[in-house]
């Protein structure tokens, strides 16, 4: 999702998916308009690696937040996160904020651009500079230390567990015993089709799957999801989905268990901020709303780390900070902060100097 407001303000204004629909000269943003129109064309802000695209996509993405706020870019300073694990590559990482402050100051004038980790922002959501960020997205699982507010990208390990992987097994099960995503009677585009299937099975993950932990005292609901109208059992699907992340496979295809990736990550930190690591251990990300997730990591951690530092998962402080919108609070919290201006690279200084000024938004 790109989700677009002011700093300051607990939600954003605007939610809506990283894809938009191209209809002529027109283009449209929003789950509702993709799936209107089956024959007209669908872009994506991805490619199938989850790199930016270049392309019409930021263009139409500024147009849209201008006339949906109806401010005036030139007295506006634009904050962008940026993804930890792919601007760990410095080659990525400078494309990835040269095209993005390109089209902010030099096409819509804005005063001032800044970049700041999700990561680091996942972090302030829960009130941490040094935390370890164990963010269970789409992608992928991304475990990223965060030191004084700044990511070790040397230290970021990934499991490839992501929502997408966890979808696509799903819905490939569900096949398998004759059960479709697609609602009878609809008739979408291949990528529709896609994006459609996406959102079901990710919707009956929520719905179903748990992580259960010895820890838990409650009784844990069935294993179902709706369908459609129908009530489906996933008992079967949703044990092995709850198995994949705590499981080390070996051979050709070797998956690393989560608890492991975590000790790694945090073993590559400097020694001095190991202990808070593993004291400020946060989750962030649509799967981490998974039921008993943050129970079950911490059970893992507590038996299965070699170390003797003392381990704590932290649950999210309220509902606003947790899952999907704890960068978005973390960035909300730094973008009204009086240190913000630190990491604020303006419109002068880009124009005097260009991609050089832009080592100052690598925070």
């Amino acid at each position: 999702m790109t989700r677009i407001g002011f700093a300051g303000d607990a939600y954003p204004e605007i939610n809506i998916p990283s894809y938009y629909l191209q209809d002529d000269s027109n283009f449209r943003f929003g789950s509702s308009e993709l799936l209107k129109r089956p024959n007209d064309q669908i872009h994506s802000f991805y490619d199938q690696n989850y790199d930016i695209n270049e392309g019409e996509y930021l263009k139409r993405l500024f147009e849209y937040s201008q006339n949906q706020f109806l401010y005036e870019p030139s007295e506006m300073t634009a904050l962008f996160t940026q993804p930890a694990h792919k601007v760990m590559n410095s080659n990525y990482g400078d494309r990835y904020r040269r095209m993005i402050t390109e089209q902010a100051i030099e096409t819509y004038g804005y005063s001032g651009i800044s970049f700041s980790s999700d990561s680091t922002l996942a972090s302030y959501a829960h009130c941490f500079e040094t935390a370890t960020v164990i963010d269970f997205g789409w992608s992928c699982l991304r475990i990223v230390p965060v030191v004084e507010g700044k990511p070790v990208y040397s230290a970021i390990t990934i499991h490839i567990g992501g929502g997408s992987v966890l979808s696509e097994i799903l819905t490939g099960n569900l096949h398998e015993i004759g059960l479709k995503l697609i609602p009878e009677g609809k008739h979408y585009s291949k990528i529709q089709s896609s994006i459609v299937q996406n959102q079901v099975a990710s919707d009956m993950i929520l719905q179903a799957c748990y992580y259960y932990s010895k820890n838990q005292d409650s009784e844990q609901s069935e294993h179902i999801a709706y369908l459609d109208t129908r009530i489906v059992d996933l008992s079967k699907e949703m044990k092995f989905l709850s198995e994949i992340l705590w499981i080390t496979k070996e051979g050709g295809d070797q998956i690393v268990s989560l608890p492991a990736l975590v000790e790694k990550s945090i073993g590559q930190a400097p020694d001095s901020f190991k202990k808070s690591l593993w004291r400020n251990i946060v989750t962030c990300g649509g799967f981490s709303q998974l039921s008993g997730f943050q129970a079950k990591l911490q059970e893992e951690l507590t038996l299965n780390s070699t170390n003797m530092f003392e381990k704590c998962v932290n649950y999210p402080m309220s509902e606003i900070d947790q899952a999907n919108f704890a960068v978005w609070v973390g960035g909300s919290i730094l973008g009204s902060s009086h240190v913000f201006p630190r990491y604020v690279v303006n419109k002068s200084s880009w124009e005097e100097h260009g991609d050089i000024i832009l080592s100052k938004l690598t925070k």
